[in-house]
């Protein structure tokens, strides 16, 4: 995992490049000098009742152009990884989810404290020669967008 140590006052600390995920163990392996030892560290999974909310999405006009690429979803607290795109849909004007319309990247791309979604349309949708395109038809923006995320 990749991550950043410090000392300070004689204690050793790790701080990932990415936070750890709720409901995984991760082992710590330490070898310095004569020291070996394996530590295993259970992060736990949080039980807030109350589902977050969405506070903001940007741009924040009515209508965006056929060719937006992204788009930006603020939420009003830390967020989980890898779990974004169960929750979000992007509706036609009738209410009809479109199907795959967001390029779902392996690692979601949060910013520093978990609050900020960049989500990605799939721009294979919107170039007429590409294969996604060609299978699914091209992209366009409906009208309304619906953000669904109450885990």
């Amino acid at each position: 995992m990749l991550g950043k140590l410090s000392i300070d006052k004689g204690l050793l600390y790790f701080t990932p490049r990415f936070p750890f995920v709720e409901g995984k163990t991760y082992w710590v392996e330490i070898n310095i000098k004569e020291i070996h030892q394996v530590n295993e560290i259970n992060i736990p999974v949080r039980t807030e009742q109350v589902p977050p909310k969405v506070t903001a999405i940007y741009p924040s006009s009515e209508q965006w152009p056929a060719n937006q690429l992204k788009f930006y979803i603020c939420f009003d607290r830390t967020m989980r990884f890898g779990e974004a795109y169960q929750y979000i849909q992007l509706l036609d004007e009738n209410g009809k989810k479109l199907q795959a319309p967001f390029l779902e990247l392996e690692q979601e791309l949060w910013n520093k404290d978990q609050t900020r979604l960049t989500v990605w349309f799939d721009p294979g949708r919107i170039k007429t020669m590409l294969i996604p395109n060609q299978e699914k038809g091209t992209r366009s923006m409906p009208e309304k967008i619906s953000i669904n995320y109450s885990k």
